[in-house]
């Protein structure tokens, strides 16, 4: 039996040299290529709102982290919280993007509300909360793509031609 455990312990690896990858690669090349890539845009177009709301007024700027940034940011949220993944590894990685993001539209709505009542010494910490939490989310996404590029993953490009 000893025999036996220890030669079908020594099989299964290799049987799985021999598909090519491993669950954990074959998981993340499915999230990175597929999954992130389908929802990507939302996450782009929430952070170029953002960005360009910059030179509004407190009133339009409020406006538009409420009903443009955080409605993508959300978009996003719901595309993350569909994806299934097969891997404990690949999900970890899911679970905080998700944390990550659920935090960013706490700190834009947070923003948004300080900038409606014009409280000035909110707005200055609430900006930087929101700012940092959206700066987190890129951060996991480069993360997810270094560990991507460390497995010889394919990163998708912005630019499809």
């Amino acid at each position: 039996m000893k025999r036996f455990l220890l030669v079908l312990m020594l099989l299964i690896p290799m049987a799985l040299s021999a598909c090519g990858k491993d669950p954990d690669t074959a998981d993340l090349e499915r999230y990175v290529q597929t999954d992130l890539f389908q929802i990507r845009t939302n996450l782009r177009a929430g952070r170029d709102q953002y960005d360009s709301s910059r030179s509004k007024n407190d009133l339009t700027r409020a406006n538009l982290i409420r009903t443009k940034v955080i409605y993508q940011y959300e978009k996003y949220l719901n595309g993350l919280k569909a994806i299934q993944n097969q891997t404990a590894f690949v999900d970890r990685l899911h679970e905080e993007g998700i944390q990550l993001v659920t935090e960013a539209i706490k700190a834009l709505d947070s923003y948004g509300k300080a900038l409606v009542n014009r409280d000035s010494h909110l707005m200055l910490r609430t900006r930087m909360d929101a700012e940092a939490a959206i700066d987190k989310i890129e951060k996991w996404q480069k993360k997810v793509w270094e560990e991507a590029q460390v497995r010889n993953i394919t990163i998708p490009s912005d630019n499809v031609r």
